[in-house]
């Protein structure tokens, strides 16, 4: 946008003054028209990957074997790497911080502050699965607990499991 004086009242013999005002307004002026689409163009591309990209995750069905089919992967809550322990022998046939009791077949984790029944995905060496929360604990310093039948169906030895809580919409009443 160019401002230019009116040459009656010029004040140097009434040689228009041309005032180059979009420089302010328009930073990107100095660059050419093909730098400034190709940077917007990338700036779009890569916006519309992160948003292509997750509907895909979302739609991730894992197998729930506690439920017996595989659970939609709906509004996640990444925890991350979580530093894991698993139990069971000595504590099979007691009650569970959850009501139920601890068997060799319980599919569950021992998580202190998540709400019993949150369903919890796990991830350890290319292996995953969803379980329920079904414990308090635990005691040692870890951050979850896996039941012995979880820990073997991930093949857990020891260390880390990658942990996501599973938001899921609540069961339709059928009344």
């Amino acid at each position: 946008m160019t401002i230019t004086t009116n040459r009656s009242t010029a004040p140097n013999g009434g040689i228009s003054r041309q005032h180059d005002v979009s420089r302010a307004a328009r930073p990107w002026s100095g660059y050419t028209r093909t730098a400034c689409l190709t940077a917007l163009s990338s700036v779009l591309l890569s916006l519309w990957l992160l948003l292509a990209a997750a509907p895909a995750q979302a739609a991730r069905k894992v197998l729930a074997p506690s439920l017996k089919q595989r659970v939609q992967v709906e509004r996640a809550h990444h925890y991350g790497p979580q530093i894991a322990t698993w139990y069971g022998p000595g504590f099979f046939g007691n009650r569970t911080g959850c009501g139920s009791t601890l068997k060799t077949r319980t599919w569950g984790v021992a998580h202190r502050t998540l709400p019993c029944g949150t369903m919890v995905w796990l991830r350890h060496g290319g292996r995953e699965v969803a379980v329920p929360v079904i414990d308090r604990g635990p005691y040692s310093g870890a951050s979850v607990d896996l039941t012995s039948r979880t820990a073997r169906h991930l093949r857990f030895a020891g260390g880390d499991v990658r942990m996501t809580v599973l938001r899921r919409r609540a069961p339709r009443k059928s009344w």
